[in-house]
């Protein structure tokens, strides 16, 4: 064999060992602790939607308070005035520019009264009359249960999908006062992605049927960044069961994870062509006057040749 060709396939056997090793490298010590990062980041992600719609339930709850210490303002003036035209401006101090629609009623939760918020005034469709009913049945045993002047939730209406709510219950001595308030806030494809916007995300809702289907496809589970750069995660209800399926899409991986990737191609013919500047230079500075010189009968003749 000629040096020619034992310099090319030295050339040849050192690119594809340096791809391989830089690609184990890149596959089992570089990547997993690039993933962890990753998937940290994503995780945190999700925990700030989650702990910012917890600090929305907790706003609507303050509302709530605020709305009864107006009330008791009202019940401790004299019953000469009458002041009960400002009954219904009680669901502004609650928040009426930001509910979907809100519910008063007595303290048993009879004669009660569903009214559209100021977001369905301006978007959405009116509250369905069934989802009164639905509400009041999940809600009056937690106010029953507890010792707080406002509790908060989410809850999936059947008629009226995913909501978060915030609730209270007051005993007035005039019945004129509504003893209980609900504000309703739909978690729905207008309150989502607005919400979301707010937080520097971008998330969407699907149904549960499309997030098992996109789970199955990318063979990934809850929490985990699909190769299309989309996390899917769900909203858990008071009772703890899922009432909300999100899909959110996130930044492009950082990183390469693909075999033949643009970083490993670059760096390979980096190599090679490293490696061939060297072979010209030996050839021409080296090799090439040792041809010209070497005597006829020279043992590495048929090595130069």
């Amino acid at each position: 064999m000629t040096i020619l060709k034992r310099a090319l396939l030295t050339i040849v056997g050192n690119v594809v060992v340096i791809f391989v090793l830089a690609l184990l490298a890149r596959n089992y010590i570089l990547n997993p602790d690039l993933l962890k990062i990753e998937h940290a980041a994503d995780q945190k992600d999700i925990q700030r939607f989650e702990q910012a719609l917890d600090r929305y339930r907790l706003v609507l709850e303050g509302r709530i308070k605020r709305i009864y210490e107006a009330a008791g303002l009202l019940e401790s003036l004299d019953d000469t005035i009458n002041w009960q035209p400002l009954i219904q401006h009680l669901a502004k101090i609650g928040g009426y520019e930001d509910l979907d629609y809100f519910i008063l009623s007595d303290e048993s939760g009879a004669n009660a009264v569903l009214q559209a918020g100021e977001f369905v005034d301006r978007n959405g469709s009116p509250p369905p009359q069934q989802a009164l009913d639905e509400i009041l049945a999940h809600i009056l045993p937690k106010l029953d249960s507890s010792n707080r002047s406002a509790i908060s939730g989410l809850f999936r209406s059947a008629s009226d999908g995913p909501i978060v709510y915030a609730a209270g219950r007051a005993h007035w001595h005039s019945k004129k006062l509504p003893s209980i308030y609900i504000a309703v806030r739909r978690l729905n494809d207008t309150m989502i992605p607005d919400f979301t916007a707010q937080l520097g995300l971008d998330a969407e809702i699907i149904s549960p049927t499309i997030l098992n289907e996109e789970l199955d496809k990318y063979d990934i589970a809850l929490g985990q960044r699909s190769t299309i750069d989309t996390l899917y995660s769900e909203v858990e209800g008071d009772d703890k069961q899922p009432i909300m399926s999100l899909r959110f899409h996130t930044a492009p991986r950082a990183f390469d994870d693909e075999t033949f990737s643009p970083t490993l191609t670059v760096a390979m013919f980096a190599v090679a062509a490293s490696w061939s500047i060297v072979f010209i230079y030996l050839y021409y500075n080296m090799i090439m006057p040792v041809r010209r010189n070497r005597p006829a009968n020279s043992p590495f003749h048929s090595i130069l040749s």
